[in-house]
């Protein structure tokens, strides 16, 4: 995958984030590691864990590694 097209997928999956309605969705990161993309950042919940999840994998078909930490 050339950088472009990395950029290209993590800017798809950071505007899907920052169109969800859920405030703490929006403040979350999302890095690229080789084929994978990695979401990070802190939510109150498990369900917005999951939430953030579904999001992004909705919004991009690779890889996706949730490290995404509930307070």
């Amino acid at each position: 995958m050339d950088e472009d097209q990395t950029n290209g997928i993590r800017a798809l999956a950071l505007n899907a984030l920052a169109a969800s309605p859920v405030y703490t969705m929006r403040q979350l990161e999302v890095e690229q590691d080789g084929d994978s993309l990695i979401i990070t950042g802190r939510v109150p919940t498990f369900y917005q864990k999951q939430m953030a999840q579904e999001i992004v994998r909705h919004a991009v078909a690779c890889e996706l590694v949730n490290s995404i930490d509930v307070d």
